[in-house]
């Protein structure tokens, strides 16, 4: 008789989990992210009391080192896991990630022992060097987590990944709110509570893989195997990590910038900004991205078409989504900031306003150049990012240089917005879709969204109506919106029937 754990890895072998919808899944995800975002929501109202933007700022500066450095951790052979037709392949390539990330998270330790002062004077920082040390930690237990992630997407447990973000959030909200109410707020309590957030994931998902695989791994792991995955994927480390690098540091680059040439309190002010701001954002964002990869790489290995048919109706989804919530940010985002936050916040509401029109774009262009990947596309995207590093750059410092930190922002925003949707139409037009009939088929929520935007404007500049009423017309805008979106769109509303069936169980 043949085992129950035999029949499931049999079931797999060829990728593939029948029976469930796109909906279903981005709802499974959207579950333990909604609730993992609460509770960030709410630590945040408390953090934003306890921390000051400068010790927001440092700890912004450390997260923004490990972030850079985890892109080549694994080589970026993660992002091929989620490729091979047969787990057996796919399973090695898991190894092999696992694999490079330790050994590169080991070689930081001497590099960083030696030439951690040079690099903390770089980043016109010293006080960031006493918390060097930890960067090795954070990238190891960083990788770590993207590559069994990969796997775990691989094999559609969407449902784990919703508990996972959950105990992060919980585990990342204890320690920063903890440490700050015993009276220990600082750069370093933040960097703790990140890094104790980030073990709990990884060890919670990776131990919940291991023990459900670990029979498969071992009957599955193969040094040729490995060996040939890695020629086979090798366009992965030669080009996607220097592509994925350039593309990270582009991200990150405003911290490094500002830093050096304005103050840590700045610095604080622009990731508190777009960190909110990218919260709400990537709630939704983030789940329909995991599947979207899963999904389109699936698609590719039938046809062109149907992939195209998928980035199509994605996209479609994403602008209809954050089209209105991100729009409205640029009209009211210092009153919200001043409201839920406080008054020394605002300035990064300010910031938020900015950025509101990058913030769109990455919503809706970042989910779709996985497609790249699946399209082995690589070298063709390290240009692209190449490009997109310079002209940031030269944003940023041309800001600096005229000491204005408005104008830094505004040029990164607008040169970033754009970059991203030539990004986009690229991708549209990789898959063979029709970026007209795609235009078309958003032009009435795109329409309905504007139509409210300008009665925002209207009560903004004409009415000149106070903080807190604005928040209401805001909020109010926003239910007008989605309900209407929700009513005539009949896939969101799958989405959100499944949403509310998954809560009822819940309660029962």
């Amino acid at each position: 008789m043949v085992s129950s754990m035999e029949k499931k890895e049999a079931q797999g072998k060829k990728h593939k989990v029948p029976g469930r919808s796109f909906a279903t899944d981005v709802v499974t995800i959207v579950g333990g992210t909604t609730t993992a975002q609460m509770i960030t929501i709410l630590s945040a109202l408390i953090v934003a009391k306890l921390y000051e933007p400068q010790m927001v700022g440092l700890s912004s500066l450390f997260a923004a080192l490990v972030t850079t450095l985890v892109v080549a951790s694994c080589l970026r052979y993660e992002f091929s896991i989620m490729l091979p037709k047969t787990d057996e392949e796919a399973i090695n390539l898991l190894a092999l990630s696992l694999i490079i990330n330790l050994t590169f998270s080991l070689a930081l330790v001497p590099l960083l022992w030696f030439f951690g002062n040079d690099l903390a004077s770089l980043l016109n920082s010293p006080e960031i060097a006493q918390y060097l040390w930890l960067v090795p930690l954070s990238v190891f237990l960083t990788g770590s987590y993207n590559a069994i992630n990969y796997w775990n997407s691989r094999k559609r447990q969407f449902g784990r990944l919703s508990t996972t973000q959950i105990s992060r959030a919980a585990s990342l909200a204890t320690t920063q709110v903890g440490a700050g109410y015993a009276g220990y707020a600082s750069s370093g309590a933040l960097i703790a509570g990140n890094i104790v957030g980030q073990a709990v994931a990884t060890f919670s998902l990776g131990i919940r893989i291991f023990h459900e695989y670990w029979d498969f791994l071992k009957r599955s792991l193969d040094r040729k195997v490995m060996r040939e995955k890695m020629r086979e994927y090798r366009d992965f480390p030669l080009f996607d990590m220097g592509s994925g690098f350039i593309n990270v540091l582009s991200l990150q680059i405003p911290i490094f910038i500002l830093s050096f040439y304005f103050t840590k309190e700045i610095v604080g002010y622009y990731s508190w900004g777009l960190m909110s701001v990218q919260m709400p954002a990537s709630l939704v964002g983030a789940a329909i991205s995991k599947v979207f990869y899963q999904r389109a790489a699936a698609a590719f290995h039938e046809s062109l078409e149907k992939m195209g048919f998928i980035v199509e109706k994605v996209t479609k989804q994403l602008v209809s989504i954050g089209f209105l919530p991100i729009l409205l940010l640029m009209f009211i985002g210092e009153d919200l900031f001043t409201f839920f936050f406080g008054a020394k916040w605002a300035e990064a509401g300010v910031y938020a306003e900015i950025l509101a029109f990058w913030t769109l774009i990455v919503f809706v262009a970042s989910p779709l150049s996985s497609i790249l990947n699946v399209l082995k596309k690589m070298r063709m995207v390290l240009i692209y990012n190449a490009i997109l590093i310079i002209l940031r750059t030269v944003s940023l410092a041309y800001g600096g240089e005229m000491g204005d930190i408005y104008l830094s922002l505004t040029l990164f925003s607008v040169t970033s917005g754009l970059s991203g949707l030539v990004l986009a139409a690229w991708v549209l037009k990789t898959a063979n879709v029709s970026i007209l009939h795609l235009l078309r088929s958003i032009s009435g929520n795109v329409s309905i969204a504007l139509m409210l935007i300008g009665l925002v404007a209207f009560c903004q500049f004409v009415l000149n109506l106070p903080s807190l009423l604005m928040i209401v017309v805001g909020v109010a805008v926003a239910v007008v919106y989605y309900s209407i979106y929700i009513y005539r769109d009949d896939e969101m509303k799958a989405m959100v029937l499944s949403f509310l069936k998954r809560g009822k169980k819940a309660a029962d």
